[in-house]
């Protein structure tokens, strides 16, 4: 069943547009400069638009509202909603035309997290950090 569930989610990145299935929504790809509007959230300056943002995991949201992370070129993957706004499932930073993974870590306890917040262990704040991807495996 839970290989089942990863190949639906991946059939709308890799089968033609004929053969996607009318409840899955094509995945885009799209790379911008990261901003907030305050009182909507994070946005996406891509092209002259400010697509407004939303992350389809709460962490994924969090990393988006990091403030460390505004102006910073970000590469996005998500469905884009009715509303025009875009459903984060997966981004990257991009520095140089590379792309980073971003996590955060605690030096203290050396542990790694998914989103910004402080150590579960010793409570203090995690530092951001951008991990080169290896090349094929985003």
């Amino acid at each position: 069943m839970l290989a089942s569930f990863f190949l639906s989610t991946l059939i709308p990145a890799v089968a033609s547009p004929g053969q996607v299935p009318k409840n899955h929504q094509s995945l885009t790809v799209i790379r911008g400069a990261l901003g907030a509007i305050p009182g909507k959230g994070p946005f996406l300056n891509s092209g002259g638009k400010q697509i407004l943002l939303s992350g389809q995991s709460a962490y994924i949201l969090k990393t988006l509202e990091d403030k460390r992370l505004l102006n910073q070129e970000l590469q996005l993957t998500g469905t884009f909603a009715p509303d025009g706004s875009l459903s984060v499932q997966k981004l990257y930073a991009v520095r140089g035309g590379k792309l980073y993974r971003i996590q955060y870590y605690c030096e203290v306890c050396n542990i790694t997290y998914v989103q910004p917040g402080h150590c579960y262990c010793c409570g203090r704040e995690t530092k951001l950090q951008e991990v080169p991807v290896q090349t094929g495996a985003h």
